[in-house]
């Protein structure tokens, strides 16, 4: 839906956020955020409405109804800012991977509920409304059940409750095991750390300007910025967003142009659930480097489909797009989680909330930057050009980058992960090619088990 991007403002909700983060612990955020999502996955549900995008165009054009919809998209921006924060808080470093790629699959999941709601409604006349409208169901299960999430351990440490911190870890973790127990001494530790920066820091006018200024903070920013630049602009949005028009060239109507919308968001969600199981004992670089490879062979096929007429060879081309489709949504369903798991746990404590913030906007900035080129970049490139030379060419580059500049988190506590980042990028980057050489050696000789979950070596 071209209409909707295009006035697209929910990019610029994380800065509105970013005050409530640093006043507010982690849960007080989701409270009032969960107030958001009554409207929040509203979102899901337009972009599944393609026969109807007239209808928006012309209420765009009202400025009442203009606002209506950048209060729905702002506030879908101001809860994903904070949510990963409450995500990883506490959570066991062997399942937070997991964890956060959960979410991952619940955003799949919204997106093929928008579709099929929108092919449900298809033949209704005013149609649009019961789309926005089928949302408060879902979300208001979402809220009412925040209102049982316990508070973050971190933040009761931070507060000085001790107490009430050990409990909520017991209630989360248990005490029962000695790794347990060491992680909430850690935690304590690097609490006290961060409280003498955090002082340092009040001394400070802008102490946002860490993110720029201290190496090891600037490079959990690029690590992050990156993995959401290379989600981005590998085509994603533009394709989800687009689905409905993208059947429409390759032979289909309106309405099965709708219903086939389906299989793009099958696909998506069917290919994040292995991540879901496997994120940690995998490795992020496993998933990063496994994945980018495939879907470039998906946008292969989606491009070599353009060069056929759907009028002629119309089997062919659905084949082909469709084929193509599915690989680069499924592969792509895993690394989208990655997307989620390294912002959420790359930045120091300290600069969490900014570092977090700074993430959620560049990802709905790189969002409405894809989306607001697709149609000119459509009608200008080939299809082969823009599928395989635009997002192919980003996918090849980044796949490279990854492997040399990609540091390895998986299983690693919050405060190990400050270690891995305080290294100079030149130590991250001969260790990681040190360990590729190893790794090519292992696929040699057919060790793939251990190539996928061996934890990464220290040099």
């Amino acid at each position: 839906m071209a209409s909707i991007p295009e006035k697209d403002p929910h990019w610029m909700a994380p800065e509105f956020t970013k005050p409530g983060q640093d006043f507010e612990h982690d849960d007080h955020v989701n409270l009032h955020e969960d107030v958001d999502t009554l409207i929040a996955q509203m979102e899901t549900e337009i972009e599944a409405a393609g026969p109807q995008k007239d209808i928006f165009a012309i209420n765009f054009k009202n400025p009442k109804h203009f606002t209506y919809f950048l209060v729905i998209f702002a506030s879908m921006g101001g809860l994903l800012s904070g949510l990963d924060q409450s995500l990883i808080s506490g959570a066991n470093l062997r399942l937070r991977g997991n964890l956060v790629s959960l979410y991952q699959l619940m955003i799949a999941l919204g997106e093929v509920l928008g579709y099929a709601v929108g092919a449900i409604f298809l033949g209704l006349p005013g149609n649009w409304r019961y789309i926005l409208g089928s949302s408060v169901v879902f979300s208001t299960i979402m809220g009412i059940g925040t209102l049982y999430v316990p508070e973050s351990p971190r933040w009761l440490m931070h507060k000085g409750d001790y107490l009430n911190a050990f409990r909520v870890w017991k209630r989360i973790r248990g005490t029962s095991t000695r790794e347990s127990r060491e992680e909430f001494y850690e935690m304590k530790s690097s609490l006290e750390f961060e409280v003498l920066q955090v002082q340092e820091g009040r001394t400070k006018r802008f102490p946002w300007m860490d993110l720029f200024t201290n190496p090891r903070a600037r490079r959990a920013l690029v690590a992050a910025n990156m993995m959401i630049f290379l989600g981005q602009f590998t085509g994603i949005n533009a394709v989800m967003y687009f689905m409905s028009v993208l059947m429409g060239s390759i032979g289909f109507d309106d309405t099965q142009a709708n219903y086939m919308s389906l299989v793009g968001g099958g696909a998506l969600l069917l290919g994040t659930i292995p991540a879901v199981f496997y994120m940690e004992l995998c490795g992020r670089r496993f998933w990063a480097l496994a994945m980018l490879p495939g879907f470039f062979t998906g946008l292969i096929l989606v491009g070599v489909s353009y060069n056929f007429d759907p009028a002629v060879d119309t089997v062919l081309v659905q084949g082909l797009y469709l084929t193509g489709l599915v690989i680069y949504m499924a592969f792509f369903g895993c690394y989208a989680t990655l997307t989620w798991v390294v912002p959420s746990e790359v930045y120091p404590t300290y600069l969490r909330s900014y570092g977090m913030t700074v993430s959620s906007a560049w990802l709905f900035l790189s969002s409405v930057n894809v989306t607001l080129i697709f149609t000119g970049m459509f009608q200008a490139f080939t299809g082969v050009g823009l599928c395989l030379g635009f997002y192919g060419g980003i996918a090849v580059v980044g796949w490279f980058y990854q492997l040399l500049f990609m540091p390895e988190t998986k299983n690693k506590t919050l405060e190990e992960i400050d270690l891995i980042f305080e290294r100079p990028t030149m130590v991250i980057v001969k260790e990681n090619i040190k360990n590729s050489r190893a790794t090519c050696k292992d696929l040699l000789r057919g060790r793939f088990r251990k190539v996928a979950t061996e934890t990464q070596r220290v040099v």
